[in-house]
């Protein structure tokens, strides 16, 4: 009878102290990920992102890859460009010139036309992701 007593004791505070599950959507691979808008507005050069509801993306770091437009360069892969932002929140517009190659080569929108975007954040204190393709 003890034995049995402390054995159901022992699973109770098992269960009490056990991580929540997390609130963030999973894919189907068990990554989280982002909710929320991606694209892009070519008349004026801008990249909008806009979490979902309430949200709030901390440790923001947006990659965007391309094809070039231009006769040099025409269909060939642009990329990895990379933007950092400490929060995003709400609908945000981000000039696509403001992204950057580790070597500081920057995101030239008259000769390149964006791909995709991915971007990779930390919500409720789990990094996310949310890909995008346009």
């Amino acid at each position: 009878m003890v034995v049995v007593v402390v054995a159901l004791t022992v699973a109770g505070v098992a269960l009490t102290f056990r991580a929540a599950p997390s609130s963030n959507p999973r894919g189907p691979d068990g990554t989280c990920l982002l909710t929320g808008e991606a694209r892009i507005v070519e008349s004026v050069g801008d990249l909008v992102v806009q979490p979902t509801a309430r949200d709030e993306w901390r440790d923001v770091t947006i990659t965007l890859r391309g094809q070039g437009t231009a006769a040099a360069n025409a269909g060939e892969p642009m990329g990895p460009f990379a933007l950092k932002r400490e929060v995003v929140q709400g609908r945000t517009a981000l000039k696509l010139e403001l992204f950057q190659k580790p070597d500081g080569e920057r995101w030239v929108r008259i000769v390149m036309r964006p791909t995709d975007v991915r971007i990779v954040a930390t919500l409720r204190g789990e990094q996310c992701r949310l890909t995008k393709s346009f």
